[in-house]
């Protein structure tokens, strides 16, 4: 496995208590806004009922990754941004760190080489995922 960046021993790099799902913690504002960080949601038709404090999950192999945030439907799609902190390839899978906010857990995503395999990747690249609203949990506080 050949990482660039931050951690290039991927032991370390993905603890397995991070190996299949991400885990963001959501609040709500006091005009029903949903936010992770200081980003504000437009979540998927089916997570816009939910209007408390808590925890969306997603696994690290179901999201896209996006150039801009354009392409999926945000109705059935959880649609975020944030920069490139850290890639590993090997096994045919694509290893990133995104991270969204520099309070929150960094995201982890595992993706198919083959998809993205014209894509050329930097360290502190703004990128979009895209995850759909089926491979989302909500946890409540």
């Amino acid at each position: 496995m050949t990482c660039i960046e931050a951690h290039p021993d991927p032991s370390r790099w993905l603890p397995a208590s991070l190996a299949t799902h991400n885990r963001l913690p959501v609040q709500h504002e006091h005009n029903g806004k949903a936010l992770i960080g200081r980003q504000q949601l437009q979540l998927p038709v089916s997570l816009q009922k939910v209007v408390s404090t808590g925890t969306l999950a997603f696994p690290c192999d179901s999201a896209c990754l996006l150039l801009g945030p354009w392409g999926p439907d945000p109705r059935k799609h959880l649609v975020l941004r944030g920069r490139l902190n850290s890639i590993c390839v090997g096994d045919n899978r694509l290893s990133l760190q995104l991270e969204v906010d520099k309070e929150l857990p960094l995201i982890h995503l595992s993706l198919s080489c083959r998809r993205y395999n014209n894509l050329k990747l930097k360290h502190g690249q703004r990128l979009w995922i895209s995850v759909p609203e089926s491979s989302i949990r909500f946890e409540h506080a």
